[in-house]
This record gives structure tokens, sequence and C-alpha cells, in this order.
């Protein structure tokens, strides 16, 4: 009969209990009050508005399965995304730096607005990767006619 070599990753939480997982407690809740949400950096800015919306709606999906409609605000939330992400093609169209590589930097918060909770976007720190360009300038010395 083959043995099988013990893998101690399997049996590393069996073994003792200084080692073993810490357990969620019914008191603490998993949903996140405040945080901050970091891109990768993007080619465009269309891409980075891409990325967020994807980013935003799955938060949303996830606190209304959590929490249920009649405590999360869904609308209040998404008229929030909306007044965020026309800032960012406006700021973007009139600088344009549409097709610059950008990262954004998101800070996040749950607040307790008509009773409701809504997902509220705090404020967005945009990074922009723009092409240094490089020019050459020619200096020929002349001497100094006497």
């Amino acid at each position: 009969m083959f043995n099988m070599p013990n893998f101690r990753v399997y049996r590393k939480y069996a073994r003792s209990n200084s080692n073993s997982r810490p357990r969620n407690n019914s008191n603490s809740s998993p949903i996140a009050k405040e945080g901050v949400f970091v891109t990768r950096i993007n080619g465009t800015s269309r891409s980075l508005l891409w990325r967020l919306k994807r980013w935003f709606y799955a938060s949303i999906r996830q606190y209304l399965e959590t929490l249920g409609s009649d405590i999360f605000d869904e609308e209040l939330s998404k008229s929030f995304w909306a007044q965020i992400s026309s800032a960012i093609v406006e700021y973007t169209n009139e600088n344009g730096l549409v097709e610059t590589p950008v990262q954004a930097e998101v800070h996040y918060k749950l607040q307790n607005l008509n009773g409701k909770l809504a997902f509220t976007i705090t404020s967005v720190t945009l990074k922009f990767f723009k092409e240094f360009k490089s020019e050459t300038i020619t200096y020929q010395y002349k001497e100094k006619e006497q």
C-alpha cells in the first residue's frame, strides 16, 4: 500500500489550538462600514470607469444581500455613483486626459441617510501617468572673437 506523506499544509489547523483559524463571531458584522478601494493602473479613463462601475455595483449587490432592502437604500447609493462618475468624466474630458493611463483610490463609507444606510463615496483620488516627452537640444560652442 502506498503511504501518502504528511502534508502539513492540510493538517496545520487541526493539530493545535495555537494555529487555529480565527472564527467569525456572531456579534461581528461582515460588512465594512468604511474602507478604501485602489484600482490597478488602467490604460484609459474609460477603462477605469468600467472597473469602478463593476466594483461599485458588486458592492451594492453585496450590501443588499447582507442587509436587505428595508435597511439599505439602493437608489440613493446609485445617485451618489452617478454624481461621482459624471465628475470623473467631466474632469478627464476638460483636461484632455481621456487616453492617459490612470489609477484611482476610492474612499467609501456606509452612512445613515433618511433612516436607511447608503453606500457613499467620500473621496476619489486619480493618479495620471503621463508620458514625458523628451526633446534633444543641440548646443554648439562658439569661440569668442577678440
